[in-house]
């Protein structure tokens, strides 16, 4: 089997609409699908490497936003899996508070989604295109 573009396509527009309850549940669908049909995945594996490294410095107080790009994209795909872990509305809340300080419940998850969605479809297109069984992926919008 390979990664299927359109579904791929579809749990994004699901991740980018879904309320805070269904969030965890949205985000580990794409990664559940993509974990199971990657092959010899370069790009897949670097993300995966840089997991523990996210977790042991977003416990800083002081820790901010990366400034380089590779490593603002690799902190955004440890959130999104951080989340996708996530076995209650409650569990999400907190993590989402975590990451975005000083933000309204109602706002977290719009704000979340509107800072790091794009730069976690830049981690997934980046982990499609290096699948050897895939040509290039373009989203849908």
């Amino acid at each position: 089997m390979a990664l299927d573009k359109k579904l791929i396509s579809t749990l994004f527009k699901s991740i980018k609409k879904t309320n805070i309850d269904n969030l965890a549940s949205n985000i580990n669908h794409l990664l559940d699908h993509i974990k199971r049909e990657v092959v010899k995945n370069h790009a897949y594996n670097k993300y995966e490497k840089n997991l523990k490294k996210w977790e042991t410095l977003r416990k800083d107080n002081h820790f901010i936003f990366p400034k380089e790009i590779e490593d603002a994209k690799s902190y955004v795909y440890y959130m999104y899996v951080s989340i996708s872990q996530c076995e209650s509305f409650f569990g999400v809340d907190a993590l989402l508070k975590s990451y975005l300080k000083g933000t309204f419940a109602k706002q977290q998850l719009k704000t979340f989604n509107d800072l790091y969605l794009n730069y976690f479809e830049i981690v997934i297109n980046e982990i499609v295109n290096a699948n050897i069984k895939q040509k290039k992926y373009l989203p849908v919008d």
